[in-house]
C-alpha cells in the first residue's frame, strides 16, 4: 500500500527520522516536506507548548497537501524537578482528523544551554547549541543530543521514536474504538 506523508517540517534529520518511522511499518512510504507554522513560540518551553507546536505542524501540514497522514514534530524543553530536560512531540494525524501523540527519549540540557534559553540571550537550541559548540545548524544533522551521546543516539533517532510512538493508535485501532 502506497503512502503519502506531509511532513510539517524542512529539518533534514526530521524528514530522516519520520521516513524511517512510517517505513518500519509500511513498505511504500511517500513523505514530502512542507513549511508549515508552529504557532508557538520559536522555541517552546514546556511541554503543553511543545505538544501544541507538534500538533499545529500535523494539521497544517495535512491542509496543505493531498496525504494520509500529515505529521507535526517539535522540538522543546520542559523541566522535571528543576532539570531542564529537551524533547520531541510528534503528532500523526489521519484524513479523518484521527490523531496520534508520541515523545521522543528526554534528555538533560546543560546548565550553560538552559540558562542562555531562559535569559534569552539564545531565542532557541541550535542557536545556544551552535554557539556553545562552535557548530553550524546542529539541528538539521545530529542534534545536541548528538553532540553530547558522541552520536549513539542523534536527533533523527529522536524524531523516529516520537513519531513510532505516534503511531501506535493507527497501528491498533481496534484498541481505541473500545
Amino acid at each position: 500500500m502506497h503512502v503519502r506523508v506531509a511532513a510539517g517540517t524542512l529539518n533534514q534529520a526530521k524528514i530522516r527520522g519520520i521516513k524511517k518511522a512510517f517505513e518500519a511499518f509500511l513498505s511504500q512510504v511517500e513523505v514530502t516536506a512542507v513549511a508549515v507554522d508552529s504557532g508557538v513560540s520559536k522555541q517552546p518551553m514546556s511541554l503543553e507548548e511543545t505538544f501544541k507546536g507538534a500538533m499545529n505542524r500535523a494539521f497544517n501540514a495535512s491542509s496543505r497537501l493531498a496525504c494520509d497522514y500529515g505529521v507535526g514534530v517539535e522540538a522543546g524543553v520542559f523541566y522535571l524537578a528543576e532539570t531542564p530536560i529537551g524533547v520531541q512531540v510528534a503528532v500523526v494525524v489521519d484524513a479523518t482528523g484521527r490523531f496520534g501523540v508520541g515523545l521522543s527519549p528526554g534528555f538533560p540540557l546543560p546548565p550553560v544551554i538552559s540558562k542562555a534559553l531562559v535569559s534569552g540571550s539564545a531565542a532557541e537550541l541550535e542557536e545556544a547549541v551552535d554557539r556553545l559548540f562552535g557548530t553550524r545548524q546542529a539541528g538539521e544533522h545530529e542534534g545536541l543530543v548528538g553532540l553530547l551521546t558522541g552520536r549513539k543516539v542523534t536527533r533523527e533517532d529522536l524524531t523516529y521514536h516520537a513519531v513510532v510512538t505516534a503511531l501506535i493508535p493507527f497501528l491498533n485501532s481496534r484498541l481505541w474504538e473500545l
